[in-house]
Order: C-alpha cells, then structure tokens, then sequence
C-alpha cells in the first residue's frame, strides 16, 4: 500500500477551507492507496482548527491539523513536508484551500504517476471559476496559456501537483524561506527539482476547480500578482545563463 498524504496550507479563510475539505468526501482514492490529509494552518492563532474538526468528522481519511507559526507559504509548504515525512508518506499532494476537488482527480493524478514509472511530478488541470458579472476586460487576464495532456514542464505550481517522496528524501529539496512573503517559491522548487534531473507532466484529467474571490478579480490585485510572477521568471532566466 502506498501512502499519499493530501496536504492544504490555509491562512485564514475558514470557509473556502471547509468548501474544500468537503469535496475531498466524495473523492475516488486508487487500488492500493492510502490516503491521510494535513492541514497546515499558517495563522498562529489557529483560527482554522475548528473548521478542521468539524469537516474531519465527515472524511474517511485520517486528518491531522497543525499549525505553522512562521509566516509565508513556504514555511508552511515545508511543515507539509516534514509532516509528510514523519508519517511515512511515499507521495505528497498540494492543493490550495480555495480549490474543490473532482470525484476522480486523486486517481487520475497518481495513475498518470505510475504510468510514467512512479517517479515523476504530475500536475493537474486548474479551471477558474470567475465571480459573476466580471468585465470582460478582467476576464481575459485570466486566461493563461493552455497546457496538453502529457506535457514535460520545466515547472509548475503547488496548486494541484502531486510529488514523489524521493524529491524530499534522496534530493533534499525544500521551499526557500528566505522571503516568505514574495511568492514564487514553488516555481523555483519545481526549477530545481527538473535540474536535478526530475520529469514534471502535465495530465487535465486530474482537475480541480479554483474559486476567484472578488477582491482578487481587479487590476490592482492582479498588477500585484503578474509583478511578482515576472520576478521569479527573471529568476529563472538568470538560472539558465
């Protein structure tokens, strides 16, 4: 049997946590796989344990809650990690806590996995769900390039990926927390993970389906988030000579 540990980092927004740990109940899991799930709670507070509790009693999986005190995603992308490790995982699964599952997502992500000899990174299809009556103006900057089934990436998100242990193990990668709160991390993860010789595929089957709040569908918010993309691209470029 092996072991995939489905890992959520949340900082506050308990019910977008909730939405998503609950599509997690109706979720195929593979032959022969073990599923747990970890959430990493970012808000020293904890605001996001009871929320936990309550959709736990639902879940047919064990569900461990934990809090990272140290702020920044990658700080609690690690904590993920660790947890992973502790457990006894052979695969790790990141979602976002904005994100709802489909019913074969899990199944599709690590059947892709086997398919390409259980070593590879496969990431998985996100499909945005827009607020209502959002200009069309607003509507476009969200319509990134389309990737196809079954495509080697030279990197990609912690949105909807699932990782071989190996990558923590025998690699000893781990999520730069030298500055927690730029963003990017995780592209540069994946871009050192594919240097050291890591395959990452692309595989639609597996989607998931992301919920745009409507403080994040304006320009400025977006202004913000193509700035910082175009920093950790930089990065990446300057990686490559």
């Amino acid at each position: 049997m092996h072991i995939v540990n489905i890992c959520i980092c949340t900082y506050m927004r308990e019910q977008m946590l909730s939405d998503c740990l609950q599509s997690l109940v109706a979720v195929n899991v593979p032959d022969e796989v073990t599923v747990t799930v970890s959430v990493i709670d970012n808000d020293a507070s904890g605001s996001s344990e009871g929320c936990v509790s309550r959709a736990a009693e639902a879940l047919p999986f064990t569900v461990r809650y934990m809090q990272e005190a140290k702020r920044g995603i990658p700080c609690a992308r690690n904590r993920a990690i660790e947890e992973s490790i502790q457990h006894g995982a052979d695969f790790i699964v990141f979602i976002d806590d904005d994100e709802i599952v489909t019913a074969d997502w899990l199944v599709n992500l690590y059947n892709y996995n086997v398919q390409k000899g259980g070593r590879a990174v496969v990431h998985g299809k996100v499909s945005q769900r827009l607020p209502d009556n959002l200009p069309p103006s607003i509507q476009g900057l969200y319509k990134g390039g389309k990737r196809f089934s079954g495509e080697a990436l030279s990197a990609c998100a912690t949105d909807n990926v699932l990782i071989p242990i190996h990558l923590v193990t025998e690699l000893e990668l781990r999520f730069d927390e030298s500055n927690p709160l730029a963003g990017g991390t995780d592209t540069i993860f994946f871009t050192q993970a594919t240097s050291k010789g890591v395959e990452i595929f692309q595989c639609n089957e597996a989607l998931v389906y992301e919920t745009i709040p409507k403080q994040r569908a304006t320009l400025k918010w977006l202004a913000k988030r193509k700035y910082r993309a175009g920093i950790t691209d930089a990065w990446r470029k300057s990686q490559r000579g």
